[in-house]
């Protein structure tokens, strides 16, 4: 969990200083103002992927499966943005990539679905962290 937080946090970094040099904001302020909520953000997703240790799957499984769930989870937030459909809104409220872009706004997040999404991907990362294999199935291919 540490290389990946520490390199998300580089990334970050980088992104904040190039973007806002580009448009001519204060980097140092953009920095300190988001670098708190991006930390609980990455925290809480990187926290949740330890599940996937736990299922029995391959590697390549593994990595379709987290290549779709974050699309489609990229596809209804960009989508949300967008648009003004009351169903995809609600969807946004389970959404862990549209709840991240409400807290990262500093919108916060009052809604039942979205603090009951936070909280399942807080017990889905103490399951991997408990019941983790140290060598998953896919470390024997």
């Amino acid at each position: 969990i540490n290389a990946s937080l520490v390199l998300s946090f580089s990334y970050f970094v980088i992104f904040i200083f190039l973007t806002t040099t580009a448009f001519g904001v204060n980097s140092i302020g953009a920095l300190t103002s988001l670098a708190f909520p991006f930390m609980i953000i990455m925290i809480t997703f990187i926290w949740s992927a330890q599940f996937i240790s736990v299922l029995p799957i391959t590697f390549t499984n593994a990595n379709s499966g987290i290549s779709i769930v974050f699309m489609t989870m990229l596809i209804f937030s960009i989508a949300g943005l967008k648009a003004n459909i009351p169903t995809l809104s609600y969807l946004n409220l389970f959404n862990p990539l549209s709840i991240a872009t409400k807290f990262m706004s500093g919108n916060g997040v009052h809604a039942v679905e979205s603090i009951g999404t936070i909280s399942l991907l807080i017990a889905l990362g103490g399951i991997g962290a408990v019941r983790m294999r140290t060598n998953p199935i896919w470390s024997r291919q």
